[in-house]
């Protein structure tokens, strides 16, 4: 099997996206590599962006009591902002009881804890996201099937209260597991009420281990558990297992009899165990045993390279094509459905009937998502219908897990942990 080859050179398009990735306005002036925190509040003037950041850092101990603040000039310059809206900062500062400006003498930290009362205090729900401040404060994006449609519709939805204070830890890309690690360490030292982490492609144990931390000292963790299940924690989640069931039952209707499932992996993704179990539901109730739902399951994690990910299909397909003569197969994606019937062309296999999962199809960015493969798929792509599929109702995930914050941010929540399952529904071309 040959290597496979860098993004770099397979998607040039595609790479140029990732490296233009907007980041918030204080993370102009950080790198993700430094400690320094990229955060921005959504819907807030820049004025309170500062504001916010500056109150971060006295709260955090970065200025000690009687030591001098940087002047408005070295602040403004930091920040890469002009010098009012830092001026207009301190001046709320000093209203809140943390700092105290002398005419000549500079700006002197007083307190670290402000005289905010505690009666009239919201509470905060601090959010890791990769959605900045723009695209947190308008209406979310129509193409509802991409992953960063839990983030907007999240952010939309909590944006839309005023009992709660809202707080946006950004990061640049979903994978961004050591800057995820650093914003919750920073949210140690901050205490929010509720952290919430929408990013399931982040959580793992390292993850998981960090937010234990955080809900020990009081932190209430809401996060989306389509990768990692974690009881302790309250939890959202797209209902595969129902997904994978209505799927699998719609072509035993249709007359198929001898269904493959590929699987992403079921020992690392919960999602993929979720939808095994459903598959193993819809087949046992079809007179399966477990031992034949085994077999008729290919239970591999294939390369995210295009390309690449056919060369695997190539070298995997013959055998079990041989061994379990299906009449239909479930791949595990929209977009690996294409992949699938790519690799069953090469070995003369046309007629089988691929179902996808996820609805993506009219979304995808198909020159980006098939690199090299686009042209030999092109007509399949335009003029070819979507696959059998599954909606996995991202949207409502995201406001599903703002509902969850804020109840649990108001205390309209008993103490154990909270699970919410959104139900998939099929979609028939």
């Amino acid at each position: 099997m040959p290597p496979a080859l860098p993004l770099a050179d397979l998607f040039p398009e595609m790479y140029k996206v990732f490296q233009r990735m907007p980041v918030s306005m204080i993370s102009n002036a950080t790198n993700e590599s430094q400690p320094t925190r990229q955060r921005s509040v959504s819907g807030k003037s820049k004025q309170n962006q500062i504001c916010i950041e500056l109150r971060r850092r006295l709260i955090a101990g970065s200025y000690e009591v009687g030591s001098f603040l940087p002047s408005i000039r070295e602040l403004a310059k930091t920040f890469n902002i002009s010098i009012t809206p830092v001026r207009l900062a301190i001046e709320q500062l000093e209203r809140d009881g943390f700092l105290q400006s002398r005419h000549g003498s500079g700006v002197t930290v007083i307190s670290t804890l402000g005289t905010v009362d505690p009666r009239t205090r919201k509470p905060t729900i601090e959010v890791i996201t990769t959605v900045t401040d723009r695209m947190g404060g308008g209406r979310p994006s129509s193409r509802s099937h991409r992953l960063m449609a839990v983030q907007e519709y999240l952010l939309w939805s909590l944006t839309a209260r005023e009992d709660v204070r809202l707080s946006l830890a950004t990061v640049r890309s979903n994978y961004s597991q050591e800057v995820v690690l650093s914003r919750l360490h920073d949210a140690l030292s901050e205490r929010p009420e509720v952290l919430v982490l929408p990013m399931a492609e982040v959580v793992n144990a390292e993850t998981v281990q960090a937010l234990r931390h955080l809900h020990a000292q009081g932190t209430k963790i809401i996060y989306n558990a389509a990768r990692y299940w974690v009881e302790e924690f309250d939890r959202v989640v797209s209902d595969f297992e129902q997904g994978q069931y209505l799927l699998t039952r719609k072509l035993l209707d249709l007359g198929f009899r001898r269904i493959v499932r590929f699987s992403a992996g079921t020992s690392i993704y919960h999602y993929e165990a979720e939808k095994q179990k459903g598959f193993a539901r819809a087949m046992s109730e079809a007179g399966w045993s477990d031992e034949d739902i085994a077999a008729f399951t290919l239970d591999k994690k294939l390369s995210a390279i295009p390309e690449q990910q056919v060369v695997e299909l190539l070298a995997d397909l013959p055998a079990l094509l041989d061994k379990t003569q299906p009449d239909a197969i479930c791949s595990y994606a929209d977009v690996s459905t294409v992949l699938m019937k790519t690799a069953l062309s090469l070995l003369g296999k046309k007629d089988l009937e691929v179902a996808g999962y996820d609805g993506a199809w009219l979304e995808m960015d198909w020159p980006g998502e098939l690199g090299g493969l686009y042209a030999i798929n092109k007509r399949h792509v335009e003029d070819g219908a979507p696959p059998l599929s599954v909606d996995t109702h991202l949207p409502e995930v995201g406001i599903a897990m703002a509902e969850l914050a804020v109840s649990r941010a108001l205390g309209h929540l008993e103490a154990t942990a909270q699970v919410r399952k959104v139900p998939q529904t099929l979609l028939v071309p």
